[in-house]
Formats: C-alpha cells, structure tokens, sequence
C-alpha cells in the first residue's frame, strides 16, 4: 500500500528545492505558504501545478515490512525443512568448520536455542551454504512466523 508522507518542491527539471514530511506514518499538511526560489509567494497550492516552473509534488512510500518476528524452535526446524535443510546438513556445516569457540558455539546454538532470530549468524551462514537468496529465506522465515502450536 503506497501513502503520501511528504511534499517535495521540485523545479522544471525535477531537482528537488525543497521537501517537508518523508517519514512512514508521518505526513505533514501541504506547506502554506511556499516560497519559491524566484522570490514568489504561493499560497493555498495545490499539487502537481506548474508555478513559474516549479511544482509540488507529492511524496509516495510503499508501506514498510513489518519486521521479521524471532521464531521457536519447532517453527525455526520446519522452515529449515522448508528450505532443504535437515538438521544433518547443519551439523555438517558446524563439523566443517574450523575446531575452536565458534564451532562450540555454534553447536550449543543449535542444539540449545529456543528461538531464532532472523539475523541469527547461524542462520546466515546457512543459507549461504545452501545457496539461497535473501528473498527465499525471508519467504519461509514468513511461513515459520504463522506456524502455531
């Protein structure tokens, strides 16, 4: 869903001079009075009119995503399953990886975590062992949110 949250005065070329609002949720009344950089005054203006070659323009944002919620462990293990990924591929990838903290973190992570972040380093690591786009994972990631027990 697009919302105005702005106005930009832009001249005949489209550069912007000036611009009010741009934030989310946030739209600010169109500017009264404006004043333009020929030194005129106008009031009451209205948008996408031409005033001695500058115009108002509104400023359209696409709805923000909602952020992405951690997910539990049962969710967190069928998106994974959803992905391709079995718990013996991960323990596979944490056994490659070289002996030290990181790898003994990594196994209490997955072995231990009761719920997952979207941005958990595990997970990332993951995916792109597995050749996955940010866009597929964020696709299951939105199928393990809506999973209820």
């Amino acid at each position: 869903m697009s919302e105005i949250v702005g106005y930009k005065l832009v001249d005949g070329e489209g550069t912007e001079i000036q611009v009010w609002g741009g934030t989310w949720g946030q739209c600010p009344a169109i500017p009264n009075p404006i004043h333009l950089p020929n030194g005129d005054v106008v009031c009451g203006a209205v948008t996408n009119e031409n005033y001695g070659g500058f115009a108002l323009i509104p400023i359209e944002m696409e709805e923000p995503p909602k952020p992405f919620e951690p997910l539990s462990r049962p969710a967190f293990l069928f998106m994974m399953q959803k992905l391709g990924i079995t718990k013996q591929a991960v323990y596979d990838l944490i056994d490659a990886m070289p002996d030290g903290d990181e790898k003994v973190l990594a196994r209490i992570v997955f072995d231990e975590q009761q719920t997952f972040a979207r941005d958990n380093a595990l997970l990332a690591a993951l995916a792109g062992a597995a050749g996955l786009t940010e866009q597929q994972l964020d696709s299951a990631w939105r199928i393990g949110e809506g999973l209820t027990w």
